[in-house]
């Protein structure tokens, strides 16, 4: 009596090589080609321990089993399913007709000979793990509607197509990652991507690789206003772009490039947290290839800040390193300031507002780091002429009232918060800005020889501020 294959969610379920080989061997003879449609596998498969065992005969040169059918899969359900040292003759493909569910998807040493648009293309799949390694196709290798739960590896390709991931979405679970690595003749796209968690991309291409709405429009609703998010990260490491890196509207929280060789850049509606490393370098190089003065000055600052950053952070680093073996109160003094820097990484308010001084601090007796924190502040690395003002405004002040302190035999003005007199110190206060005698008559200040000396520094701190005021308008002479 013949037995019954069972059902399951109007799903056929296969608990065996024998009842799945079954099924193939039926859909070659009814549609000839090989379909994988609506079945639940109840245990692993490794195709090529199930074509093996029928005695499919293998190809001598590479050691595969040759698929000669087109490969059809749509709606399965199975916890591992891997095809290995298969060459498929005919195009294999999952439709937008019901998602299929798979816990590790896996293709090793395969090769994908047909000479369709795309030879392998997998859409609507939702997987926990996906591996790609050593495979080869003749034509594109398309991705689309894609949920990762775990880590996506694309490892030692030759892709004489191109490569495309679209709707692709590799969901923030700890340790998740994707990692692209191989040769591809045309473009590496990602489209409508969101990219939650590290995302490597270390492939040489002749072409262009994309990225277009990546975590696009993707908003957090704070204090009852939307604020668009930035996170996951893009990582490229000895990459090779026989064209141009395309970064179209993109929110990314870090871009990380290490050894990138890029034609040129083409960018619009990119926007990041933090470059790492090479990163500022690069596309910096590739707003002045293409004459963006804005962009290239926008990179030279974050380049310059993330310097400065990480000169903090090194000394940091090397405090902590000293006071280990210290008392336990050092050592929780160490764990106060790594506290306060990660509160930093994550934009924390409060530490925006102690930012400056924590530089300063960090940096007094450094000649770089000095150099860069007075960049920063004075002007935003010659980006911004009102930080010039306020920065002016605000050392013009403080020199004012040590001045006023320290500095003269008779004070010159007392705080009256009746605010009497006030046009005098006001006029005084101008004076001291006055560093290019516009105003004309100016009051006398009696100064003691230590106050001829803070004004000395004053005056060279205060036409440090309006240098950098007007050096920030200078940027935008074309």
């Amino acid at each position: 009596m013949k037995k019954t294959i069972g059902k399951y969610n109007n799903k056929t379920v296969v608990k065996s090589y024998k009842e799945l080989f079954r099924i193939i061997q039926k859909s070659i003879e009814q549609y000839n080609e090989i379909r994988l449609v609506d079945l639940k596998i109840s245990c692993a498969i490794d195709t090529y321990g199930l074509l093996g065992k029928k005695g499919i005969p293998m190809d001598l040169s590479s050691g595969n089993i040759s698929v000669d059918y087109p490969v059809l899969i749509d709606g399965i359900e199975c916890d591992e399913l891997v095809f290995n040292k298969l060459t498929f003759n005919k195009e294999v493909i999952s439709p937008i007709t019901s998602k299929s569910k798979i816990g590790r998807l896996a293709f090793y040493d395969c090769i994908f000979k047909s000479t369709s648009t795309n030879s392998l293309q997998i859409t609507d799949l939702t997987c926990n793990d996906f591996v790609m390694m050593h495979c080869s196709s003749v034509t594109g290798i398309s991705f689309d509607c894609i949920s990762c739960k775990g880590n996506f590896n694309i490892e030692e390709i030759d892709i004489k197509g191109g490569l495309e991931f679209r709707n692709f979405v590799l969901l923030p679970q700890k340790e998740t990652e994707f990692y692209l690595e191989g040769r591809i003749s045309q473009d590496v796209k990602f489209s409508n991507c969101t990219l939650a968690k590290a995302t490597n991309v270390n492939v040489e291409t002749n072409n262009n690789i994309i990225f277009e709405y990546i975590n696009y429009d993707i908003k957090e609703n704070i204090e009852n206003d939307l604020k668009v998010l930035r996170f996951g990260k893009i990582c490229m490491s000895g990459t090779s772009i026989g064209n141009q890196l395309v970064l179209l509207c993109c929110n990314i929280g870090t871009i990380d490039m290490v050894n990138v060789k890029i034609n040129s850049i083409l960018e619009f509606d990119f926007n990041y947290n933090r470059l790492k490393n090479q990163a500022g370098t690069i596309l910096r190089n590739g707003a002045l290839q293409r004459n963006d003065d804005i962009a290239y000055n926008k990179y030279t600052a974050d380049i310059y800040d993330d310097h400065l950053r990480s000169i903090s952070t090194t000394k940091i680093n090397r405090l902590a390193k000293k006071l280990k073996q210290s008392d336990i109160a050092a050592i929780n003094e160490i764990k106060k300031v790594k506290k306060i820097e990660c509160e930093y990484n994550k934009r924390n308010k409060k530490w925006k507002i102690m930012e400056p001084l924590w530089f300063f601090v960090t940096n007094v007796f450094s000649e770089e780091g000095l150099l860069l924190w007075l960049n920063k502040y004075s002007n935003n690395y010659n980006r911004s002429w009102f930080r010039g003002i306020l920065f002016t405004t605000i050392i013009a002040l403080v020199s004012y009232f040590v001045l006023n302190y320290c500095g003269m035999k008779q004070q010159y003005f007392v705080i009256d918060w009746h605010f009497k007199g006030f046009g005098d110190v006001f006029v005084g206060y101008l004076s001291l800005l006055d560093i290019f005698n516009l105003i004309g008559d100016k009051p006398e200040f009696a100064l003691t020889p230590l106050g001829k000396l803070l004004m000395f520094l004053s005056k060279i701190m205060i036409a440090y501020g309006e240098w950098q005021t007007i050096y920030a308008f200078y940027k935008y002479r074309k």
